[in-house]
């Protein structure tokens, strides 16, 4: 049996990747084909699932946005603790993107709108991911939320023993 790492990402878009102790991908998939981890969970020692972000905002659209975002990270930790997952990290997305230096600082950062602000770091995230694992499937935009499960996966390897 081998280690391996969990990493989610519970957005709307979000996703999840499992990486051995070497930082190869074992598995990762859109969030709704979480039934394609089952096969690999008894490998997996650790989980980390990002951290929701709440904003004050009062649409209509984004209290339904918000509302599906804490059912989705509610169903990850539920997850978890059905699989027996020895260790669950909650992760702001702020301390593992920092930890790849994936911020948008500066007068850059000031200039933009929030809705630019969350593409550009989507952007970031996708970029770095196509670097680490080429043959990972993130040939799409939309697969924003697989990259960031598999950094997750990533920083929790690279940090285990630290936190």
């Amino acid at each position: 049996m081998r280690d391996c790492y969990l990493g989610i990402d519970p957005g709307m878009n979000g996703g999840w990747g499992i990486l051995d102790g070497q930082g190869k991908i074992v598995a990762c998939g859109l969030w709704k084909a979480w039934k394609d981890i089952l096969p690999h969970r008894g490998q997996i020692k650790s989980a980390a699932i990002e951290r929701i972000q709440v904003r004050q905002d009062t649409t209509r659209q984004h209290a339904f946005r918000l509302a599906t975002l804490v059912e989705n990270f509610g169903v990850w930790q539920g997850l978890c603790l059905a699989w027996e997952i020895p260790a669950v990290r909650i992760v702001h997305p702020r301390t593992w993107q920092a930890h790849f230096h994936l911020e948008i600082s500066g007068h850059l950062g000031q200039a933009m709108t929030k809705a630019q602000l969350a593409q550009a770091k989507k952007r970031l995230v996708l970029g770095m991911a196509r670097r680490l694992w080429p043959q990972a499937p993130l040939g799409r935009q939309k697969d924003d939320g697989i990259a960031a499960g598999l950094l997750l996966a990533e920083y929790l390897k690279q940090t285990w023993g630290r936190v």
